[in-house]
């Protein structure tokens, strides 16, 4: 069920990319507790560029607005805008920080902003705050720097894969952008047992077409793959994108919901300010789960195996 509203309105030495102290096995735990359904709100915004401030006040703002949702879902670099430049760093969250968010924001919140780890690089990263604590601070693993893309001048690549966290009792990850492209970083978090995978992106408009069909040729792309990744691992598949133009890039919009099952159940608009009121229920995962036996049957021993047979890893490269 989806439904569209205009309103406007780690411990550093186990987990390089979060601020918490939680492992793995720890979380695992503590995803015990299932609610039948997820109420998530995609917000599809504009970030004002190097105006952290006053998009922290925006999202404040959406999430205020739609207090019903569960999880809150903004675009990459929601905090501060996509194209910083060198001034990216003047506007990093530094590990141990936290979160900028106030505690009574509703909700979990995930949102994009640059990322200071402790030995002072940058990171594009994305984090999940619930009642003032990071829940998860995730590091964009692959960055474009091609075209009219240059993040590898600016950010750090994550070395890390996402980590679970907990919402009303759905397992979540989150995937930055470029991540998405990279079917390795998915399927990492199948095999944690995601129930949602969360991409906050800032994916610029290519290609023109008609307009009845869509202003962008380059968005059926990104629907393609997200629901590919939906129907392999049978997990839900958030994307958020932004809309406006800076530096010359006009970013495409068109924000969207797969089920489980493959299926697009809400989409924005290509060039406006929207938010996407979304409902993901158990049964949904469970039914997509019934007729494959993928998760079931990936193997990630076969693959360390064979990945260490084929030497496509060294001690020089890892």
């Amino acid at each position: 069920m989806a439904r569209r509203s205009n309103e406007a309105g780690a411990d550093a030495a186990t987990h390089e990319y979060n601020g918490t102290s939680a492992t793995p096995h720890l979380v695992a735990r503590e995803l015990l507790i299932h609610h039948t359904s997820l109420r998530l709100a995609i917000h599809q915004i504009n970030p004002e560029l190097c105006e952290p401030d006053r998009n922290l006040a925006r999202i404040g703002n959406e999430c205020a607005s739609h207090p019903e949702a569960g999880l809150h879902l903004f675009p990459e670099l929601a905090l501060t805008g996509y194209e910083m430049g060198t001034r990216s760093g003047e506007f990093a969250i530094a590990e141990g920080d936290s979160p900028p968010l106030p505690v009574g924001s509703p909700g979990t919140v995930v949102f994009g902003f640059p990322f200071r780890g402790r030995d002072g690089r940058l990171f594009n990263a994305a984090g999940a705050v619930r009642s003032g604590v990071w829940q998860t601070i995730y590091r964009k693993v692959y960055l474009p720097t091609y075209g009219m893309f240059d993040e590898g001048r600016y950010f750090a690549p994550g070395r890390r894969a996402p980590e679970l966290f907990e919402v009303d009792g759905f397992r979540v990850a989150i995937a930055v952008c470029e991540d998405l492209w990279h079917p390795a970083v998915a399927w990492l978090a199948a095999m944690q047992g995601a129930d949602l995978l969360v991409c906050p992106i800032a994916a610029a408009g290519r290609g023109f077409r008609a307009p009845t069909e869509g202003a962008f040729e380059s968005w059926e792309s990104w629907v393609a793959m997200a629901r590919g990744t939906a129907i392999q691992h049978g997990m839900a598949v958030a994307v958020c994108n932004r809309v406006g133009i800076e530096g010359g890039i006009t970013f495409a919009g068109g924000s969207f919901m797969v089920s489980p099952a493959g299926e697009v159940t809400a989409r924005a608009g290509e060039g406006e300010e929207v938010t996407l009121s979304v409902t993901l229920s158990r049964e949904e995962i469970h039914s997509a789960r019934r007729p494959f036996s993928h998760l079931r049957d990936d193997d990630p021993h076969w693959v360390r195996r064979e990945i260490e047979r084929l030497g496509l890893v060294s001690d020089d490269n890892a």
